[in-house]
């Protein structure tokens, strides 16, 4: 998959958010995902777009010559919606007999 679209996935972003995100538009945001270069000046506003939101990227990351970081960060939604699953005492009811 896309670099591109891997980060704006990890970031909860629509095209569009992305794209207002980083001075460009949905279209531009759709044309990188489908493999046209995203030019120096869009990575590095995505790079510290990213930052914002606690993901700690640069321009290796983006462009492919290493490999994503292991983000840890939890949605605050899919935390609350998976919390059945959660281990007890980590966002899980404990059970009641």
């Amino acid at each position: 998959m896309n670099r591109t679209k891997l980060i704006r996935q990890h970031l909860g972003l629509t095209q569009k958010a992305l794209g207002e995100a980083i001075d460009c538009s949905q279209a531009c945001i759709l044309a990188y995902e489908q493999g046209r270069a995203l030019p120096h000046k869009r990575a590095e506003k995505l790079i510290e777009y990213a930052a914002t939101r606690g993901c700690v990227l640069d321009f290796n990351h983006v462009y492919g010559q290493r490999p994503l970081p292991r983000w840890v960060s939890v949605d605050v939604d899919d935390a609350v919606a998976d919390h059945s699953s959660a281990p007890e005492g980590h966002g899980a009811e404990p059970a009641h007999a």
